[in-house]
């Protein structure tokens, strides 16, 4: 399990399943938003203006993007990163094994931001909440689209809902 303490910002603690141990993370004070990589080597998270990783194991956190604002990020089992670098826009994505963020989503009109990306199961597809504009800011009838990580293509998949979270099972 990762967790921020208090008030959600940083540093990151590690605790396993089955022990009371709680084990900070150097280096991720001020972080946010912590996520693990498939394999549950690495967590991802943000710190301010960066997107980071850091090894379970410890060490010193790599830079993985430029960040402004934290709305978000999952990785994906092909290794890819999908983030949410403002809190107006679309998606990014990291390629698997580093190098420079491609656009995924771009807002269309009437839409001002695409944050909280949640794998689908089968791990090709990502699904984003939809910010529209004119919206309140509490999300609660923000729309939950889904992208094809390979084109791109996007489809809605309900409405009337904040955020969204998937499991396999």
């Amino acid at each position: 399990v990762a967790f921020l303490e208090g008030t959600g910002s940083g540093p990151i603690y590690l605790r396993g399943i089955e022990s009371d141990e709680l084990r900070p993370l150097e280096g991720t004070a001020g972080s946010s938003s912590p996520f693990f990589s498939p394999d549950g080597r690495w967590v991802g998270f943000f710190s301010p203006g960066k997107l980071r990783k850091i090894s379970v194991d410890g060490g010193r956190p790599i830079d993985l993007a430029d960040s402004t604002l934290d709305r978000g990020a999952v990785w994906c089992p092909d290794g890819s990163i999908v983030y949410s670098p403002s809190p107006t826009g679309g998606l990014l994505r990291l390629p698997p094994g580093g190098g420079a963020p491609v656009v995924l989503t771009e807002v269309d009109a009437g839409e001002r931001t695409h944050r909280w990306p949640a794998v689908l199961p089968g791990g090709t597809e990502v699904a984003f909440t939809v910010g529209v504009v004119g919206q309140p800011g509490d999300y609660e009838e923000s729309r939950i689209d889904a992208v094809e990580l390979a084109s791109g293509r996007r489809r809605t998949l309900l409405t009337g809902a904040s955020m969204v979270r998937f499991t396999a099972n």
